[in-house]
């Protein structure tokens, strides 16, 4: 995987996927630093949540978000300085929009220790996982019968395909009213009414991504140090 540090980019129209590890957030002066740079909704949420991992995770993804935002000069918050405030809506299965922005798509995801987004000008979908151990049983449930033979064959981990899987069902907004059985993703391009496309990258510590597109997908995961960009925020 590309580990590019993070910059704002001169073309505010570049295809983006962001990548950040959240446990530098288990700093609690950095967490509430944090907590300034999103929504009164997500910090509600965020408060509903029971566990310090789940609300370090979903503060990581909603950074990402308002970070990715303002490269487009564009944010969730009312009076930043140069930049039009943008509101989110969803879609019937729930799926989040920015409204009044047809340019722009984004999605979200987080996993393990980390946040993941990516930013298009197209239906895209992110998904994040850190391999673990699968119960028996779950390929023959959720994965097609050509999937499964490459599974048992080796040609890819578990965990690749669940994340291409997550991030077309994202990207086509229909979550899991759509079967995981019902499409095949060994291929890079999935065809049907409309072509969709994956990539997806593996990590040596076990992350697994996988980005999905109604156009190939050129761009790479850049990191982001989530402690470096609030600390300038000082």
């Amino acid at each position: 995987m590309v580990q590019k540090e993070y910059a704002p980019d001169t073309d505010c129209l570049a295809d983006r996927i962001l990548l950040a590890d959240t446990t530098v957030l288990a700093d609690d002066a950095l967490f509430a630093r944090g907590l300034l740079w999103i929504t009164e909704e997500r910090r509600a949420q965020i408060e509903r949540l029971k566990s310090p991992d789940d609300r370090r995770r979903s503060l990581g993804a909603g950074l990402l978000l308002e970070f990715g935002l303002r490269e487009r000069g564009l944010s969730l918050l009312a009076g930043v300085p140069g930049k039009t405030q943008v509101s989110i809506r969803r879609g019937a299965f729930g799926k989040p929009y920015l409204a009044k922005r047809q340019e722009l798509f984004f999605n979200l995801s987080h996993a393990g220790d980390y946040a993941a987004a990516v930013f298009t000008d197209c239906a895209a979908g992110i998904d994040v996982e850190t391999k673990r151990q699968v119960r028996s049983g779950m390929a023959e449930r959720f994965f097609t019968e050509e999937e499964c033979a490459a599974l048992l064959r080796g040609e890819h981990d578990f965990f690749w395909f669940w994340t291409r899987k997550e991030s077309y069902i994202k990207a086509v907004g229909e979550g899991m009213h759509l079967p995981l059985t019902d499409f095949c993703v060994l291929s890079d391009k999935l065809s049907g009414e409309r072509s969709y496309f994956f990539k997806t990258w593996e990590e040596a510590e076990g992350l697994f991504l996988s980005v999905c597109a109604a156009k190939p997908v050129a761009a790479a995961p850049i990191r982001v140090d989530l402690r470096a960009k609030l600390e300038k925020s000082i």
